[in-house]
């Protein structure tokens, strides 16, 4: 994409460069942010409710598979 916008006219490969480097910046620090949130208000209440088999591995009550 960023390619295209400079191919085009449209940017200077200096914006481009930087859009890279905020986009990695922003998706590399927000990546622990948002699964602690959907882990702490998503899964681990869907994990103790009735659709926990959408979002676990193992059925909660079940023993875990023994490893041989």
């Amino acid at each position: 994409m960023a390619f295209t916008r400079i191919y085009v006219g449209a940017h200077c490969p200096l914006d481009a460069v930087a859009g890279l480097l905020l986009g990695g910046a922003v998706a590399g620090l927000g990546y622990p942010v948002i699964t602690k949130v959907l882990r702490r208000y998503l899964i681990e209440p869907l994990a103790a409710s009735r659709v926990a088999w959408l979002v676990t591995s193992v059925p909660k009550g079940t023993a875990e598979p023994v490893a041989t």
